[in-house]
């Protein structure tokens, strides 16, 4: 991913597993990581100074990050019924906080 206002940019890996334990069952695992780009009302946001100027403090802001954990269990019980759960974990990092 690129972001022209700030020539910031990310690499994104995916991948994703699976185990059967048998033709009725399986084990999915999944990882990605992420990247969002701030709403660009914020970052081309301006701040007034005391003096008069502006500035744009959140000009260079990067990606939001985030890594993406999924573990998911499927069941094909009867022919046309089966059961999906699902785990999922989200660790969210380089958020900008006010």
């Amino acid at each position: 991913m690129y972001f022209f206002l700030n020539n910031d940019w990310s690499v994104e890996p995916r991948v994703a597993l699976r185990w059967a334990f048998s033709s009725a069952s399986s084990v999915n695992f999944g990882y990605g990581l992420h990247s969002q780009v701030v709403l660009l009302p914020i970052v081309l946001g301006r701040v007034r100074l005391s003096n008069g100027t502006y500035i744009q403090p959140n000009k260079d802001l990067g990606f939001v990050r985030s890594h993406h954990f999924v573990v998911e269990y499927d069941w094909l019980f009867a022919p046309h019924t089966r059961l999906k759960t699902e785990v999922y974990y989200q660790y969210v990092f380089h958020a900008a906080v006010d």
